[in-house]
């Protein structure tokens, strides 16, 4: 297959290969056909039909022998039965032959095959997140511990704010990771559920039938612990829609961490903050056909990707949502659009965070650039510790406020050509107060006031190494 032969990016562009195969044709079938061997190997051990039917089912139940191909071709040929499940049963019965054959499916509805086949995509699909995030974590810990003490310009509503330092500005973004990881193992644990083979409306009603309530029982247990995934404590038809939400909403999450973190960096990489560069200049990556000085700015494209390609994931979560109001016990709305967001939103998360990770991995902090920030601001942003010492010697902290307004407005809209400390020791209320060294003073130490910056790098830090050993 060449990239010629598919419609969405997804299928070849996006996510990695480990990945896709999890939800391309072939890792698909052979999960519904494990999930039909692990039935039979149940029925045959609590004693429904002999071993060896369930020996021959299981040696069977394979995509070298019921192909991918096979089943379309089944379900959507000329003679095709329009049903993708029953396609398969006929194929593997057809291969088995009586009287292991006829064993093939029993009790069961399309669902329990659907259901526990797709719990298992998203368990296995779910794992390779999970361990994505941690390599995230790890090289954004790395950032901080880097720049804990690198000190730069803190930014609000876009304008300049108080200090803090790059490392601080990494460890917020570590701690969205910390948060994700515990909501991902939560939803691992307790929000990917199979269908504990109870049959078309959920009661079991076949398995009974069968094996008596004991034995239906027995046979769920037996599965489930088989296929290695939680089986719902209840169901209709289909597991609960909800529980597949939770988990939309769970990449969605992690999704919206990745874009909060793309723009962020894409925003200090604009030539006009110039704080960090997306990558090393190279002469040999091309950033526009008709721009040649793009070479030495370059384009973040890693960044303007996670950020596009995570909205996808955060508007699939929506229709994971519209997922859960099916009607009575059964329709088939959810199945058409699961085919869709499921398998797209893995994918597209993974590449998110790939993304993510290789954008640390080059990012460039330009340390120069960061101090010429500092110092371009500094006689704005030193005016909350002037505060706090007018405060201190007697001014009421409204009354200094306001003062402080009028000095920044005056020092500013005179194009920064006035004396900032003539502008200060003009004010009466102040200049009885501080002396010219008091805010010459004030004003260089708080170049390199971090607050509490470092030690908040530190539990961050502390907190991903803990949450990552346990």
């Amino acid at each position: 297959m060449s990239v010629s032969d598919h419609v969405t990016p997804g299928c070849w562009r996006y996510g990695s290969d480990r990945m896709r195969r999890i939800f391309m044709e072939e890792g698909k079938w052979q999960r519904a056909l494990d999930v039909e061997a692990a039935l039979a190997t149940a029925e045959a051990e609590i004693g429904i039909f002999p071993a060896d039917h369930a020996r021959a089912i299981a040696a069977k139940a394979n995509t070298t022998v019921v192909t991918p191909d096979a089943i379309d071709i089944r379900e959507n040929g000329p003679k095709g039965i329009r049903h993708d499940i029953m396609a398969m049963v006929q194929l593997l019965t057809e291969a088995l032959g009586e009287p292991a054959g006829d064993f093939v499916h029993l009790g069961a509805t399309s669902y329990c095959i659907e259901d526990n086949r797709q719990a298992m995509q998203m368990r296995d699909a779910a794992a390779i997140i999970a361990e994505m995030l941690v390599e995230f974590g790890k090289a954004l810990k790395s950032k901080a511990i880097q720049y804990r003490l690198l000190a730069a310009l803190g930014r609000t509503h876009t304008q300049p704010a108080e200090i803090i330092t790059m490392g601080f500005k990494f460890a917020n973004h570590l701690y969205d990771i910390i948060l994700d990881i515990m909501m991902w193992r939560f939803l691992q644990g307790g929000f990917i559920l199979g269908k504990p083979m109870n049959g078309a409306v959920g009661t079991s009603a076949s398995y009974v039938h069968l094996a008596g309530k004991e034995g239906a029982t027995k046979i769920a247990e037996l599965v489930m612990s088989r296929l290695g995934i939680n089986p719902a404590l209840i169901t209709n038809q289909i597991v609960t829609r909800k529980s597949h939400a939770f988990v939309a909403s769970g990449l969605a999450s992690i999704a919206m961490t990745c874009y909060k973190f793309a723009q962020e960096f894409y925003h200090l990489g604009r030539p006009e903050i110039g704080e960090v560069l997306p990558r090393k200049l190279d002469i040999g990556k091309v950033g526009s056909s008709a721009m040649p000085h793009k070479a030495a700015f370059p384009n973040d494209i890693d960044g303007e990707n996670v950020m596009g390609n995570a909205r996808i994931v955060k508007n699939l979560a929506v229709t994971a949502w519209d997922d859960i109001p099916t009607i009575h016990e059964r329709t088939l709305d959810n199945s058409a659009a699961e085919r869709t967001w499921v398998p797209l939103a893995f994918l597209y998360t993974e590449e998110v965070l790939a993304r993510c990770i290789k954008k640390l991995g080059s990012l460039v902090v330009v340390e120069p650039r960061i101090q010429e920030n500092l110092e371009a601001f500094s006689w704005y942003t030193f005016t909350e510790p002037l505060m706090m010492e007018l405060v201190k010697r007697g001014l009421g902290r409204q009354q200094a406020h306001h003062l402080l307004q009028v000095f920044v407005v005056d020092y500013r809209t005179s194009g920064e050509t006035k004396s900032p400390v003539s502008i200060l020791m003009g004010m009466p209320e102040i200049s009885s107060r501080v002396t010219t060294e008091d805010i010459a003073r004030i004003h260089e130490e708080h170049k390199g006031d971090l607050g509490m910056a470092p030690e908040c790098v530190d539990k961050v830090v502390q907190a991903f190494d803990m949450i990552i050993t346990v």
